[in-house]
């Protein structure tokens, strides 16, 4: 039986600068890229291989987008205020981040274009986009006093666009639909309020308004045009106040 071997000339790695390994933490592991024609097995493979764990993922037609957490420890991090330690008494673990690597498609080869840390971490799958300018869209959560929502949005070569921050103060991201240059975006705290935020002008994205319902929904799709349909959960009050799963 003959075996066929594929062209492995374009494999290359994209691994960040001694700078960048010494400001944050960095898992030990590394994803490839690769890029082939199942219709032709002896063809050629390409390959990108980066120091990044393989967190969310958004694929067009010309981009690829990887994202992985990123933690930035602090030097003055130190116990809880309420611990009992010989350490100055302040708290404050580090910050949380997304590293975004864009590659792009070139005919058969596959282009490492940017890598861009932006602040808090995306939900899923749904939080990224890419518009028709291949500008990047994510939603992310931001973690502080109170965590909050914030859209980030990059430019072709990763240059940050415009931003909308301070979302829902005290509420968590449940989920959201980019539909064209509108996002539908779901917090929740108590009650389930439903952002639209319009994306058109990508140097401001601004809210429209705000939809308050019971529950919250953890699944957004698109019915037709005007319609949008949400899957969630309804909510009711637990004995101590809170809220919880009905």
């Amino acid at each position: 039986m003959n075996r066929l071997i594929g062209d492995c000339s374009g494999i290359a790695s994209v691994l960040p600068s001694k700078e960048t390994l010494s400001s944050y933490s960095f898992s030990p592991s590394l994803t490839s890229i690769l890029r082939f024609d199942t219709s032709i097995p002896a063809g050629a493979i390409t390959t990108r291989t980066v120091l990044s764990d393989a967190g969310q993922i958004h694929v067009s037609r010309d981009s690829l987008y990887l994202t992985s957490n990123l933690w930035s420890p602090n030097s003055s991090s130190s116990c809880p205020s309420n611990a009992k330690c010989i350490l100055p008494v302040i708290w404050n673990p580090g910050t949380n981040g997304t590293l975004v690597h864009r590659f792009s498609f070139d005919g058969v080869n596959t282009n490492y274009v940017y890598s861009k840390l932006i602040p808090g971490n995306p939900l899923n799958q749904y939080s990224m986009d890419e518009d028709i300018n291949k500008n990047f869209r994510i939603i992310t959560t931001e973690y502080g006093e109170k965590q909050s929502t914030r859209l980030s949005v990059l430019s072709s070569t990763g240059n940050v666009l415009g931003t909308l921050s301070g979302i829902a103060p005290g509420e968590n991201f449940q989920s959201s639909r980019f539909i064209g240059n509108r996002l539908y975006l779901v917090t929740f705290e108590q009650i389930d309020p439903l952002f639209v935020i319009d994306l058109s002008d990508t140097k401001n994205p601004k809210s429209l308004g705000e939809l308050k319902i019971p529950g919250y929904s953890t699944y957004l799709h698109p019915y037709d045009t005007n319609r949008l349909i949400g899957i969630g959960y309804d909510t009711k009050q637990n004995q101590w106040g809170g809220t919880m799963n009905a």
